[in-house]
């Protein structure tokens, strides 16, 4: 009997596969933080972790694969960037473990911030199964910042002027990002992501300290904020425009950057290469480029007319780029 290319990891051994996933540094962030979050119950979604054996001397293929909604998948990857290692990647995908989960008509599949050169392993694992591969956004890069168990100088150093106070969001200040989140209505899952993300305290939000009005909110509302989406990224980073430079950005991603760190979890931005707000951010903070990645839906042969009932319309057809 032929072993299948990967084998399903149970959420015990999810830390041995975060260990071995270790060993090649920050191209494995992305999914290594996506993994814990999951070990940890940040993301509460349905899972399914596969990756290659252990005996084996290459990187392991790995595939971590959500359901948040019914007929909605989340899947991250990572395979050697070699064509050997893109090959068994696109083994991974067809074989008869993950294809079950997969390969179904009544699901569509969202490939969140995967790296370019997985692309083509990914496009010809879904021409086989007849599915189409939608891009629908791209031009973005990885950056990460990880924990070395040296001092966190760059962070640290960070102070918040007098009048501003740096802390986790609270419940009632979604509205305030979800009203300013240009990405809200392509993403079905957001109110979810969102709703974790504050319950479990990886957010951070800047407050401008004002003398309270007799009329006013009883809650003041953040004026620039970020939180930790439940696939393992740092993102729906917001700034008030009238209160832009002033380093308000900064102080909340240092701010989350040390929560994250303080559970483990790398530090993962996907941000696009012109976003100067986010890039300047970072920089003081000793986030590292590591790779161009890419948003993609991918979606089955639209039914026939002899098909059964016609299915609902699904808002995944785009998704623009969660967690940016």
């Amino acid at each position: 009997m032929v072993c299948p290319p990967v084998q399903a990891v149970s959420g015990e051994e999810i830390g041995r596969l975060v260990t071995r996933l270790e060993r090649y540094g920050l191209q494995t962030a992305q999914v290594r933080c996506f993994l814990l979050l999951l070990q940890q119950g940040v993301n509460d979604s349905e899972y399914w972790v596969f990756a290659s054996d252990e005996d084996t001397a290459e990187a392991p293929v790995t595939l971590v694969i959500t359901l948040p909604l019914p007929g909605l998948l989340v899947m991250d990857a990572f395979c050697a960037d070699s064509p050997a290692g893109h090959d068994r990647l696109l083994a991974a995908l067809l074989c008869d473990p993950v294809s079950r989960l997969l390969w179904r008509p009544d699901r569509r599949l969202r490939a969140d911030s995967w790296p370019v050169r997985l692309r083509p392993a990914l496009e010809r694992a879904a021409g086989r199964r007849g599915y189409t591969v939608t891009p629908v956004s791209a031009g973005a890069c990885l950056f990460v910042r990880e924990a070395d168990g040296a001092p966190d100088t760059e962070v640290a150093q960070l102070s918040a002027p007098d009048d501003v106070e740096v802390r986790p969001l609270s419940m009632c200040h979604l509205e305030r990002v979800q009203q300013h989140w240009p990405y809200l209505r392509h993403v079905p899952d957001a109110a979810a992501i969102l709703r974790r993300s504050v319950q479990t305290g990886l957010s951070a939000g800047v407050f401008v300290r004002r003398r309270p009005a007799p009329d006013g909110p009883a809650e003041p509302q953040p004026v620039s904020w970020i939180l930790l989406n439940t696939v393992g990224k740092l993102g729906f980073a917001h700034t008030l425009e009238t209160q832009r430079r002033r380093g308000l950005a900064r102080l909340a991603l240092a701010e989350l950057t040390r929560r994250c760190e303080a559970r483990h979890l790398p530090a993962v931005v996907a941000t696009g290469r012109d976003n100067l707000g986010m890039l300047g951010a970072m920089r003081p903070l000793g986030f590292t480029a590591v790779h161009d990645v890419f948003w993609a839906v991918v979606a089955p042969p639209a039914p026939t007319p002899t098909d059964a009932a016609p299915q609902s319309a699904d808002v995944t057809d785009s998704i623009g780029e969660p967690g940016s």
